[in-house]
């Protein structure tokens, strides 16, 4: 069973907040290993659901994705689609390997806009 709305935006809120954390100052060894785990922790539980090659995948943008069915999107509507899943799931590991297909995929259409 997936996430509810209300577990993924509070999740997400633990993500932003221990990313901001991170990012924003030096931190002594313990507390930053401790932010380090709590993001973690919030991108595991994020992510459980979302398998790139099974069936557990919930986010129907992200499940059109992964299936290459954006491969013949212009480029800015294709960048979209992906902030869009990227914003929804909290994370941009699960598109890395179709944002890399779609590329490969389109090659020699950017080469002939140069």
């Amino acid at each position: 069973m997936g996430l509810s709305f209300k577990e993924k935006r509070g999740l997400q809120k633990i993500v932003d907040a221990k990313r901001d954390e991170l990012q924003s100052s030096n931190l002594p060894f313990r507390e930053k290993r401790a932010a380090q785990k709590a993001l973690q922790d919030a991108f595991t539980k994020l992510k459980e659901k979302i398998d790139i090659g099974g069936e557990a995948i919930e986010n129907e943008k992200l499940k059109a994705l992964v299936a290459g069915d954006y491969n013949d999107k212009p480029v800015p509507e294709f960048l979209v689609i992906m902030d869009e899943i990227v914003t929804e799931i909290g994370a941009f590991e699960p598109v890395k390997q179709p944002a890399i297909a779609y590329v490969n995929a389109n090659k020699d259409k950017m080469r002939e806009s140069e």
